[in-house]
Order: structure tokens, then sequence, then C-alpha cells
């Protein structure tokens, strides 16, 4: 028996496990003040990014001027990229700018993800946080599960091995609250936030890489017998 006939099927499911597998639904932005809220689909009336997977908003909302932006990767389907950029003053009070992808397929076992941030304030007294979240029920917007959060602008970020399966949503979330401000005059302020799949083997792939190491070492048990008689 060959090798390549032992371990063709082990490749294959190898390779689904370690592979993040590319496929998702469209990107929606939302902003939010918490009495009122604007959604903004990826090719929708509102979004400025004209490059498919990619969604973006300019313009004002409640008194906040914004400028927002995301993209992901063809590469892989959860390298979620969100640039989010506000300009308010003291008066403005706070505000959300959220992010969600959905029908991301989970493939096999857990799934390592990574989220980081960092931020910029204008002044001091402005708030800000961010978050990453995926949710095993598919929802848009869901934070079941949270990968990594931060409160404040300095650069932060960590992974966490999520247990998913079939589809499921990844979410950004990022908040301004500029209540606490120590000036009346506009001032900006930004968050650049990442989300993406790890390329780590997990208890799965380190499964499937033990039982095609133990197939190649019996058919190289085989092969020597055959040799000897």
């Amino acid at each position: 028996m060959k090798y390549q006939n032992i371990l063709a099927p082990i490749a294959a499911a190898l390779t689904l496990t370690l592979a993040p597998l590319a496929s998702h639904a469209s990107l929606v932005l939302r902003i939010t003040d918490g009495a009122d809220t604007v959604s903004i689909q990826d090719g929708g009336a509102l979004d400025n990014q004209p490059a498919p997977d990619a969604v973006g908003f300019t313009g004002s909302f409640k008194g906040w001027n914004l400028t927002t932006s995301v993209g992901t990767s063809g590469a892989d389907p959860l390298a979620m990229h969100f640039t989010a950029f506000v300009v308010g003053d003291k008066s403005s009070g706070k505000i959300w700018l959220e992010l969600t992808d959905t029908d991301l397929l989970a493939g096999l076992g857990l799934v390592g993800l990574s989220a980081s941030g960092v931020g910029f304030a204008g002044n001091v007294g402005i708030q800000g946080s961010w978050a990453g979240y995926v949710d095993d029920s598919n929802a848009l917007f869901g934070t079941a599960t949270s990968v990594f959060s931060s409160s404040g602008f300095g650069a932060a970020g960590g992974t966490a091995s999520v247990p998913l399966s079939d589809t499921y949503s990844a979410s950004l979330v990022t908040s301004f609250d500029y209540g606490g401000s120590t000036t009346d005059s506009l001032q900006g302020s930004s968050f650049d936030v990442r989300m993406d799949v790890l390329s780590v083997a997990e208890p799965t792939s380190v499964a499937l890489v033990g039982l095609a190491l133990l197939g190649l070492g019996v058919a190289r048990r085989r092969k020597d017998c055959l040799f000897r008689q």
C-alpha cells in the first residue's frame, strides 16, 4: 500500500481543520448613541467604501462628525480591521460604533482567535473602550463570547480559544464618551481594532497530526516486513 493512499484522507481532514473556511455574509456597521441608531450595509446606500468586503461611513450623526471604515482580507474570512474616528465636544455625550460579520464557518473543534486595539484621545477626560466578540448563534452584533476587551486608549490585545460549531458571527465594538472632557472645544478620538483567526493547531488538529504520524509508521513497518519476506 502506498503512503499516499493512507495519508490522503488524513491530510484532507487536517487541511480543513487548520485553514479558515472562506465564507461569510455582508458586513454591517452600526452607529448608536443609545437612543437613535443608523445601520450601514456593505454595498448599501450609506456605504462609502466601493470595494467588496469593506463598509464605511463619513458624515454627521447626532452632533458627531464621523469617519469609519473597515476591510477584510480575502485570504482570511475573519481578518476584521475596524478604524473608527469621531469628532465631538463635551456636550456630545457617548457614542458606539460597531461592526459585525455573520455566516462565518467554524470548521472543526476549537477556533483560535486574537483581538487587539489601539486608540487616540484628543483631550484629557475623554473615555474610550473596544471589544471583540464571537457568537455561536450567528446573531448580528452578537456578544455571547468575549475574545478580548479593553478600557482606555492604550494598546492592548489578547487571544482566546472558543468552541464554535457550524456558523457564527464576529463583532467589534468601540465606544467614545466625551462627558468628562476638560474642554468645550471640538476634539477628535479614534480606535484601530483588529480581530482574526490564529494559525495555531488546536486539540483536534494535534490529534489528526498524531493520527497521520501513526499511519506513516504503520505503512513503513508493513513495507519493511515485505522486504524481509
